[in-house]
C-alpha cells in the first residue's frame, strides 16, 4: 500500500510544479 502513497504524493508535487 505504501506504493500507492508514494505515487499520490509525486502527483501532487507534479501538479503543485506545474
Amino acid at each position: 500500500m505504501e506504493d500507492l502513497l508514494y505515487i499520490k504524493s509525486i502527483c501532487c508535487l507534479s501538479l503543485v510544479n506545474y
